[in-house]
């Protein structure tokens, strides 16, 4: 039979309710302003995707080509675009601002809901499921990562594929198989691969915890099922970025480049302290902070500003922790949770570096602090475990009492220390790589006392109503508040957001782009941001948020011009084709080559790196003087295509070698030539008569034979016809598409489809078919129970 539901409807509609109402609270900076979320990448990835998502769904038509980053790439494999997610439907409804804002904060309900059901599951009481939700739905991590909105999507999504998990494994119905896949797609879709393999691999060790601990007699069969099917589902997703892997390589990052991102040591204090590394970041200090304390990551910001739970919780997950340590769930849980930490802890622990080393299909994925919200999620489990135990046994009333006291009398005087004697700075300074600033030290020591003094106070009033109050149960409503408040308190400023002018209408060089060429259109030309790091001067004045976004508007960061249409040389979404990457940061092409042949027209760079060099000031075309920026009009930019001769080259290395040291022409072009191609003295003209992201349409007049290069990158996927009849597709200059042409006036027509895409399609839609229909038959003639815990 079906698994009895888990909450009445009553209950369930009361726990949207309040969710709703929590998330409402926890942002009331962004729910009744016309203000926009807008920090990193939401601006330079997820406005530009959605809106061009949108766009084209509205027009009828799939986008499957990207052009606005690495000079195109494909959109489906890129897989942190999202095009699958259910919350894309919003970017049709409302315009980019209004979109992504709903679409964020809606994830923090279902991120709630869920954590709330899996405690309610396991028989927990509602308040403890309140806790526990609370404290996985608002901890700093949660509010801090508004900066990514593929990550908090699938973040959202993982207690569900949990809560299904749990259902399937001691109850097995074809309901739980169809639940935990389509949660586990969810995860997919949100725009996280990593968290996808995560979240499945979890399953698997639920699945064995739940028939050692539980003594659940669940087959294999059933968990092949639930896997096998979210594949199956994900399979529009899974198999288009599978091809990438043929032509951007992801995996061919350096140990480095994937540990960038690691936790640091010294963060374990931001659980109970909050967040205390994180100040302004439109200050220089903040540049040496990171810079200096965190590893010289590369990086002028961390990966998430916080990921603090609060001492509330923490203290009632390790009251668990030690009450339930010989039950075989519990320690299942404490080592997981201790293996996710170990890999979250990156280049200053073993484990990621050994998974990176051993594990092929693990090196496309980057960042090890991003598997945080697995730890945080475990912590916010054992948070409600604690508070059950409370309210069933009173005897650890007096217990609990204890903890907290404790926590509160040290954290307090740890408090007084730091401000006294400054330990904590004398720590940083010890840690530090250089000298650090002493305003540096001096911000972090005051956060460090305000978060110790903060924590201490939460805790003393949980220990005073513990201590007065008769029994345990009112107390619970006060530990919820003191864990949700504390979070939001201590973390509500993370979050930033900027006036929507700011993508609603181009400013800076954009608009002085759009003056100086009145009828773009795409395929005409790309801009490349050649500028670095910067300091805000006076835009200081302006909100940090805003001043951050007009800086990224103004440098032409990768991919916020493609907001307005503006085509982006920079490479920096994940699919980005290897040859480019090649032609960008590895042949060592000058710049006067790569801009040459890339159909580059405007740039922005250093004012300094730009007089060092002795530039002519007939290219400058605009200025920024506070960020010290200059816009550059490129006189080498030729157009998109042409027509040329050959060289026929063995391989790309061979190709690569030639640009270094050839002359700027469009007369002799290297390319990669398996059976020779005919070479002669002929000239011609090339003329696009149609360019749309996955159609180009030329027309070339030649006098003689040659090849038509268009300087958009070669990739699987992309195929061509001249005159109707199918012709092979050439690498031309390392990175382009070439085709052979004879003499004459010809049509030359490049059509894209994504690799695997039409495959991946039908074997989803199948499969949710044939899901649904095996639950409906299941729902009309319920089978006996298999297996109970």
């Amino acid at each position: 039979m079906s698994p009895a539901p888990i909450v009445s409807r009553r209950e369930l509609a009361l726990t949207w309710a309040f969710a709703c109402a929590a998330t409402v609270l926890a942002f009331v900076r962004a729910v009744f302003s016309n203000d926009i979320f807008i920090e990193r990448d939401i601006l330079r990835v997820y406005y530009p995707a959605h809106q061009y998502w949108a766009q084209r769904i509205a027009g009828l038509e799939f986008p499957q080509w990207y052009p606005f980053d690495g000079m195109g790439q494909p959109f489906v494999g890129a897989v942190v675009t999202s095009p699958f997610h259910p919350f894309n439907l919003l970017f049709l409804a409302f315009d980019s601002g209004v979109a992504l804002k709903a679409a964020m904060l809606a994830s923090y309900p279902a991120l709630f809901v869920g954590v709330y059901l899996l405690v309610r599951s396991f028989d927990g009481r509602p308040m403890a499921a309140a806790l526990g939700a609370m404290t996985a739905a608002f901890n700093g991590y949660a509010i801090g990562i508004t900066n990514n909105m593929a990550y908090l999507w699938s973040m959202a999504a993982v207690p569900w594929v949990w809560l299904y998990a749990s259902r399937l494994f001691r109850s097995p119905t074809a309901g739980g198989v169809l639940g935990t896949a389509a949660a586990l797609a969810l995860v997919l879709f949100g725009g996280d691969s990593q968290s996808f393999v995560v979240a499945g691999a979890s399953v698997v060790v639920w699945w064995v915890a739940a028939r050692w601990a539980l003594g659940a007699r669940t087959g294999f069969g059933w968990l092949g099922a639930a896997l096998a099917l979210a594949a199956a589902l994900g399979a529009v997703q899974l198999l288009p970025a599978s091809q990438v892997f043929r032509d951007a390589d992801p995996g061919a990052q350096s140990i480095n480049d994937a540990m960038q991102w690691s936790l640091h040591p010294i963060r374990l204090l931001e659980l109970a302290f909050g967040p205390i590394n994180s100040f302004d970041a439109a200050t220089p200090d903040v540049l040496n902070l990171y810079y200096g304390l965190f590893g010289n990551n590369g990086t002028h910001s961390l990966w998430v500003n916080s990921i603090h739970v609060g001492a509330v919780a923490l203290a009632l997950c390790a009251l668990a922790c030690w009450e339930l340590r010989n039950q075989r769930l519990m320690f299942a849980g404490i080592l997981g949770g201790l293996f996710v930490f170990s890999l979250m802890l990156g280049r200053y622990g073993v484990l990621y570096g050994a998974l990176y080393r051993l594990v092929p299909l693990w090196r496309p994925f980057r960042y090890p602090e991003k598997l945080t919200p697995f730890l945080l999620l475990l912590v916010a489990l054992g948070a409600a475990a604690g508070l059950e135990l409370v309210l069933r046994r009173e005897a650890l009333r007096s217990r609990l009492l204890r903890l907290m006291l404790g926590a509160a009398l040290l954290v307090a005087v740890a408090g007084v220390v730091e401000r006294t004697w400054s330990p904590y700075s004398v720590l940083l300074r010890w840690l530090w790589m250089g000298t650090p600033k002493p305003t540096t030290l001096a911000t972090t020591s005051e956060l460090m006392v305000d978060g110790a003094l903060a924590t201490a106070g939460q805790l003393l009033i949980a220990s005073l109503a513990l201590w007065r109050a008769s029994t345990v149960k009112p107390v619970a409503g006060l530990l919820v508040a003191l864990v949700y408040g504390g979070q939001v308190l201590a973390n509500e400023h993370l979050y930033l957001l900027g006036i929507p002018e700011l993508i609603r209408e181009p400013g800076g060089f954009i608009s002085l782009i759009d003056r100086r060429e009145p009828n773009r259109a795409l395929g005409q030309f790309r801009v490349l941001n050649m500028s670095g790091s910067f300091f805000l001067g006076k835009l200081n004045e302006a909100r940090r948020s805003d001043a951050l976004s007009v800086a990224t508007i103004t440098k032409l960061d990768p991919d916020t011009p493609g907001i307005w249409g503006l085509e982006v040389a920079n490479a920096y979404l994940p699919a980005t084709s290897r040859r480019v990457h090649a032609m960008l940061e590895s042949t060592g092409l000058p710049v006067q080559r790569t801009t040459f042949l890339s159909n580059i027209r405007y740039m922005t760079v250093e004012d300094l790196w730009f007089a060092g060099r002795h530039g002519a000031a007939a290219a400058v075309v605009g200025e920024d003087g506070t960020l010290g920026v200059l816009l550059l009009n490129n006189p080498y930019a030729k157009s998109r295509a042409w027509f040329s001769q050959p060289v026929c080259e063995a391989n790309a290395n061979v190709v690569g070698a030639a640009l270094r040291y050839s002359s700027h022409s469009q007369e002799r072009t290297p390319v990669e030539c398996v059976t020779p191609l005919q070479v002669s003295d002929g000239t011609g003209t090339v003329t696009v008569l149609e360019y749309r992201p996955e159609s180009v349409l030329l027309e070339v007049t030649a006098t003689n034979t040659g090849v038509v290069v268009l300087a958009d990158p070669y990739y699987s996927g992309w195929s061509a016809t001249v005159d109707g009849a199918p012709a092979d597709v050439l690498a031309a200059n390392l990175a382009f598409r070439a085709v052979a042409v004879p003499g004459g006036k010809h049509e030359v027509h490049f059509t894209y489809r994504t690799p695997l895409l039409a495959e991946g399609a039908a074997t989803s839609l199948l499969s949710l078919i044939l899901a649904i229909a095996l639950v409906l038959r299941a729902a009309r003639r319920p089978p006996p129970a298999l297996a109970s815990a």
